[in-house]
């Protein structure tokens, strides 16, 4: 099976959310259960598209973080593993992890760190959706240092 268009930041687990919450001093909601965490997250019957697009604030928030990032991006992989599929294609906004502890290199190797003990494999092709102006200097850092890029200039 292929997946197309998975949201790497959309996709994050309640459990792992909240313990990343807890973990960076998240306020909005370190203080809440997995299941409370799981409720706010779950946007299926959203009647608005801001409304939808709320969850991303507190998975963005979390992502700020190096070991933050090659976690969530490996829970991906090993989710798209443990259901079944063999190829799929992610997605984010690097650049809002971008800030004073990391660079736009370090976000994008963070996700694409492969850990020593992965015990599968799986060929991920991630996209990343960059702003104009710095699109030129992403795009170049990504076409030296990765594979199975397709960038997206918006």
């Amino acid at each position: 099976m292929i997946i197309f268009h998975d949201h790497l930041d959309g996709g994050l687990n309640a459990k792992t959310l909240l313990e990343m919450a807890i973990n960076g001093r998240y306020e909005p909601i370190m203080n809440l259960t997995v299941e409370q965490t799981a409720t706010l997250m779950n946007k299926s019957s959203s009647e608005s598209l801001e409304d939808f697009l709320s969850a991303f604030i507190h998975t963005i928030a979390v992502m700020q973080t190096y070991d933050n990032l090659e976690q969530i991006a490996f829970e991906a992989a090993e989710s798209m593993h443990n259901d079944g599929i063999k190829y799929y294609e992610s997605r984010f906004a690097p650049l809002y992890s971008v800030n004073n502890e990391l660079n736009i290199k370090d976000v994008i190797k963070s996700v694409l760190r492969r850990r020593s003990n992965t015990h599968f494999c799986l060929r991920k092709q991630l996209q990343y959706c960059v702003r104009h102006h710095v699109r030129c200097r992403v795009a170049h850092f990504m076409a030296q240092h990765v594979s199975f890029i397709v960038v997206v200039l918006i």
